[in-house]
């Protein structure tokens, strides 16, 4: 998701919510997200909080499912 700052310059998030607590244990913000910081955001949380029963994703254009599970 793409979001503009008060001094106007753009930063994309990934925030990774806990349907059932509605937590949020994992928001990275960068001035630019590709296809590979998901992973590497996922997988320090994987290591923090260990492995959930299920993963669901919005299918932006930085999370295309496939390399996703691949890595996962």
């Amino acid at each position: 998701m793409q979001k503009e700052l008060s001094n106007g310059c753009i930063c994309e998030m990934l925030t990774v919510l806990d349907k059932h607590t509605r937590e949020a244990p994992c928001v990275v913000v960068r001035p630019k997200m590709n296809l590979h910081d998901i992973p590497d955001a996922l997988y320090r949380l994987l290591r923090r909080r260990g492995q959930p029963e299920f993963i669901r994703s919005d299918n932006g254009s930085e999370s295309n499912a496939t390399p996703l599970q691949d890595c996962l």
